[in-house]
């Protein structure tokens, strides 16, 4: 039988020990936050449900039609929303509380804000082959918008590339050279 107190020699071993010490401190750290939530309800407080703080936020294409692949040449709009994820990876984080109004940007094309909608952007004049659509810094008051935890900024908003792709044939032609 092997010694236990062995250290492993083979790389896969120790990449396996770090996965269980990983998992292990996962599963440690979700059994304080399952404690810490059942006291929190066996002292009779009321648990917060719901979408976590907003720590990231994230850019979305709002497709035309059928087009799978993206917008059109032909489309005369389309639309980027901005929305957040919380500390869980979850993509229904509320946005900021007090969040300026957005500064849109794009390569091709135009990104304006949109009428009905304070965290969407509406696009024209796109062309091929794509678009790529930013949004400026998020500000609460002039200022960075911040995590819950009220110190760290929200990192910037990775820009969005979305395909740009000719629309249907609106007819027949025939061209020849000589």
């Amino acid at each position: 039988m092997d010694d236990p107190r062995r250290r492993p020699d083979d790389e896969s071993e120790r990449d396996l020990l770090r996965l269980v010490v990983e998992l292990l401190w996962d599963l440690n750290t979700q059994g304080r936050q399952t404690n810490a939530l059942l006291t929190k309800i066996l002292a009779g407080e009321q648990p917060i449900v719901g979408p976590g703080q907003a720590t990231r936020g994230i850019l979305t294409p709002t497709k035309e039609g059928t087009m799978a692949a993206g917008f059109t040449v032909d489309t005369t709009t389309g639309k980027v929303t901005l929305g957040f994820t919380d500390d869980k990876g979850d993509t229904d984080a509320a946005a900021p509380a007090g969040l300026d109004a957005l500064v849109w940007s794009a390569d091709t094309g135009t990104v304006t804000q949109d009428a009905s909608n304070p965290l969407a952007g509406d696009i024209s004049g796109q062309v091929e082959p794509s678009i790529t659509v930013s949004v400026g810094p998020l500000t609460v008051a002039g200022a960075p918008a911040l995590e819950a935890d009220g110190v760290t900024p929200l990192p910037p908003v990775p820009p969005l590339t979305v395909p740009v792709v000719a629309g249907a044939a609106t007819g027949e032609a025939l061209s020849a050279s000589s």
